[in-house]
């Protein structure tokens, strides 16, 4: 029975085992049907408490989850905007993107409303 040799603790082993996974990560990248899933559970590997959120998120009542995905939506690419204010009835989340796309909507509802009485 042969043992197996144990691996050198020099630094050239360590920039070895580094090339080698390298090696080994892009031939299972060029290999995968789906290579977006790897990215996916890259990040999900990076953002540890990303499940934590998502965990609260789905507990949410569904008018509180859907008024929080479509804030996010709506501020996606500008999401700097975003400001806190905690008061006594609890936290605000605003951003100027989303004051101005009810102004416009409001505005646009008043314009199609009716002007005078039918009778």
């Amino acid at each position: 029975m042969s043992k197996r040799p144990r691996p050198p603790t020099e630094p050239d082993c360590e920039l070895s085992t580094e090339v080698d996974l390298t090696k080994l990560l892009h031939t299972r990248v060029d290999r995968c049907d789906k290579p977006a899933q790897l990215v996916e559970i890259l990040y999900w590997h990076e953002e540890a408490e990303l499940a934590e959120v998502m965990r609260q998120f789905l507990t949410l009542p569904p008018a509180a989850k859907g008024a929080l995905h479509a804030f996010l939506v709506m501020i996606k690419g500008n999401a700097a905007s975003v400001t806190v204010t905690f008061g006594r009835t609890g936290m605000t989340l605003s951003s100027p993107m989303i004051a101005e796309y009810f102004r416009s909507t409001t505005n646009e509802a008043s314009k199609r409303a009716p002007t005078s009485n039918l009778h």
